[in-house]
């Protein structure tokens, strides 16, 4: 089989880490275009979530190649997800020159714009939209969000659900527009009746979820997902409730979902910043760096590991755990 092939495959299957360890050695010593390479190899460092490396693969395959829209536009998104929002609408204004790559480019650009609160300026870009009107719906919703526009952004959702029922991000966009304009209570008691229905979609109970935990009643919000999870085996569903759990005061019972999500992704940054907080808070320091190291066995290429178990160490040091009596033992 291909090398292509065998990388397309470790995609589908989401063997990312495989896949860009495939794409590296080919790039450095197959005998096929390694540019090409190159962006293959930062596709797969951002689909793992390390996009600041994803960003320097696809600088490398530039200096190759500098006319390479297909580097440009990996480049661009790596530094959209990194945070680096100026650099990454200056890449896509760049590529939307290119035929190729212009619809996503453009939907680059749109995302930055709105990310940096431009808002006019993603309303002035979708004024002459001439693509699938389906994809320009979410921009459209959250630029006259962004202008205060609530009933018009309303109303682009209620248009998009007439003709996707039960589309799961033009529901989202609607229950956050619809807590705006009708206050928690209101928004809360429509999505309680919704979800109760049997027939609609899990999407109804993650909003229900969503506003029980806006409004203070975690209880409330974990009772929902656990009947979620009975229906879905989503891994955003088990992210939020182990985040509702960890804000709570529930940490023992959050950590070992924050561990499950990690060994599915070793490389998501939020769900570490929970995991040590939470392990902090709960006393679980030696826990948590045991923890680390066992990750660090399974993912010895996730070098971000090594800067998390020597923090954890430093604390154990500065504050080591105070010794059991055995007094708050459970009979």
């Amino acid at each position: 089989m291909a090398p292509y092939d065998d990388f397309k495959r470790m995609l589908r299957e989401r063997r990312f880490r495989e896949a860009a360890v495939l794409a590296e050695a080919q790039a450095f010593g197959g005998a096929g275009d390694n540019v090409f390479w190159l962006n293959q190899q930062a596709i797969a460092l951002l689909r793992m979530g390390r996009a600041r490396e994803a960003a320097a693969v696809a600088d490398r395959a530039l200096s190759r190649n500098p006319s390479g829209f297909y580097s440009l536009l990996i480049r661009s998104e790596a530094q959209f997800r990194q945070g680096d929002i100026i650099a990454a609408l200056a890449g896509f204004q760049e590529a939307r020159r290119y035929p190729a790559v212009q619809r996503r480019a453009r939907k680059g650009m749109l995302d930055c714009l709105i990310a940096l609160h431009r808002f006019e300026e993603a309303l002035a870009a979708l004024a002459g939209w001439n693509g699938d009107i389906q994809e320009s719906r979410p921009f459209r919703v959250k630029a006259l969000g962004g202008l205060g526009r609530i009933d018009e952004a309303i109303a682009v959702c209620q248009e998009w659900l007439g003709t996707s029922a039960d589309n799961r991000r033009a529901l989202w966009l609607l229950c956050e527009l619809e807590e705006r304009r009708d206050g928690i209570e209101a928004t809360l008691a429509k999505y309680e009746k919704m979800a109760k229905i049997p027939s609609r979609p899990p999407i109804y109970g993650e909003l229900c979820a969503m506003l029980y935990r806006r409004a203070g009643r975690a209880d409330r919000a974990l009772g929902q997902y656990d009947k979620l999870t009975t229906r879905s085996n989503d891994p955003a569903i088990l992210r939020r409730k182990a985040f509702t759990l960890a804000k709570s005061g529930r940490e023992p019972e959050a950590l070992p979902l924050l561990e499950e999500l990690l060994r599915a992704r070793p490389s998501d940054q939020y769900v570490h910043s929970a995991y040590g907080a939470a392990a902090r808070r709960a006393g679980y320091l030696e826990k948590a760096w045991t923890f680390y190291h066992e990750l660090l066995a399974l993912f010895p290429e996730e070098k971000s590991l090594y800067g998390r178990i020597k923090k954890i160490g430093k604390e154990i040091e500065a504050f080591p755990p105070v010794a059991s009596t055995g007094k708050d033992r459970e009979p």
